[in-house]
């Protein structure tokens, strides 16, 4: 193994013999195309079926569907679509596989 520094900070072991590529993604500029010649067709020509947000759903649909005029959706920590609470809290599996990888963790913002 070898010992990479990431752009985020962590120190992560890879094999040696691994390939990696250095440097940018190139065509960033396709995504500087205006949205004005966009339309939902182009998307749905891609595969891409229309997605609807959950607050314009009825009750019987979706859990955070109903209410009179925009009202939230009833709590008050942020939760995923599945309703696990992600407010500040950590999202990556804890005892993942990879983990004997990283010799070092990514520096975070603590939260007050």
């Amino acid at each position: 193994f070898t010992h990479l520094k990431m752009p985020s900070s962590e120190i992560r072991k890879v094999p040696w013999d691994n390939y990696a590529s250095v440097g940018e993604v190139s065509g960033k500029v396709r995504d500087l195309r205006p949205r004005s010649r966009a339309k939902a067709g182009r998307t749905r020509d891609k595969g891409r079926r229309p997605v609807v947000r959950g607050t314009a759903m009825n009750p019987r649909d979706h859990k955070y569907g109903g209410g009179e005029g925009r009202s939230k959706r009833g709590t008050k920590q942020p939760k995923d679509v599945y309703g696990n609470v992600t407010g500040g809290r950590k999202t990556r599996k804890k005892h993942k596989a990879s983990d004997k990888h990283i010799l070092k963790r990514r520096v975070t913002k603590k939260r007050k």
